[in-house]
């Protein structure tokens, strides 16, 4: 029945003690078997956020300090062993075998072993990561839709399209289990009330945009050598389409918030250019223009540098 909630715990235990004997095509089927589970979990998961957060309405936020760094910790440190284990094969896949290899033909490499392992431990994790959210609304914390979309939507894609097995995966993973190390290493920090230079906070920020830059960049490269030049790749349609759709909606939805955090900076931004360019113009009206041919040149090849 699809309201049973139900999770093979026992093979889930067998797989992960596994560690040199991982068993892909084992994990592939557990996988396969709980797609519908991830669905009724994320029914549940929404249905105790919204319902916490509408408790809470009226009542003091918990502080939480000790389970918040607890749990940060945990989450570093699995994401740090994660890509600690998986910084040898990713380094010889990308560097040895090359880019277009680490994409579309080294999926036992990744699948197997400690590298296999890994990276289902990093997937399962996004399981347990709800309590991400369980905190937030607990605090009183501002709850955005981008952080229980990502949650949901992750957890969904990542158990559903893991028995296809394609090696493209493995840079999501690697590079995302390098953010978060730094990330909830940083939050654990704070919430121990240690306070890094500003500039650490910045860094993280600059990483998750270069992260998704890089994720992007691999994407197309996998469709333009897949679907463009028509070359062998281990990836199926299916996946490759569930990708295009997630990481557009994560763009979108974060570049929605962006213009919404930036739109009255942009509003004075325009006021100032204009009231500057008619300013200028009334004061040039009497006077000879200036050459500027140096500043000028410098200004063109910035841009044409740039861009």
């Amino acid at each position: 029945m699809i309201f049973l909630i139900k999770i093979d715990y026992v093979t889930i235990v067998l797989i992960i003690s596994a560690f040199q004997e991982f068993n892909y095509h084992r994990a592939g089927r557990w996988m396969d078997d709980h797609v519908v589970f991830t669905f009724q979990a994320v029914v549940l998961y929404l249905a105790t956020i919204f319902s916490i957060q509408y408790w809470m309405k009226g009542r003091e936020p918990f502080k939480l300090q000790i389970p918040v760094a607890t749990w940060n910790f945990s989450i570093a440190l699995v994401s740090g062993v994660c890509a600690w284990s998986m910084t040898p094969e990713f380094i010889d896949s990308v560097f040895h075998k090359g880019f277009n290899a680490s994409l579309c033909s080294t999926r036992e490499e990744v699948f197997s072993g400690n590298n296999g392992l890994a990276l289902f431990v990093l997937l399962f994790a996004r399981l347990p990561e709800f309590i991400d959210t369980l905190f937030i609304v607990l605090r009183k914390q501002p709850l955005l839709f981008i952080h229980y979309y990502h949650h949901a939507f992750t957890l969904c894609f990542t158990w559903f399209t893991y028995s296809s097995a394609f090696p493209s995966a493995r840079h999501a993973i690697y590079v995302n289990a390098l953010i978060h190390t730094v990330m909830y290493s940083y939050y654990l920090l704070t919430t121990l009330r240690i306070r890094p230079p500003p500039i650490v906070a910045r860094c993280i920020t600059i990483g998750q945009i270069v992260q998704f830059i890089y994720i992007l960049y691999a994407l197309v490269h996998l469709t333009a050598i897949s679907f463009v030049n028509g070359e062998p790749c281990q990836i199926n349609a299916k996946s490759l389409a569930l990708t295009w759709f997630m990481d557009l909606s994560y763009l979108f939805h974060r570049a929605g918030r962006w213009m919404d955090d930036h739109v009255t900076f942009t509003f004075q931004a325009v006021m100032l250019y204009l009231m500057t360019v008619f300013s200028l113009k009334h004061w040039m009206s009497n006077r000879e223009p200036f050459k500027l041919q140096l500043p000028v040149a410098v200004w063109n090849f910035a841009i044409a540098l740039l861009s």
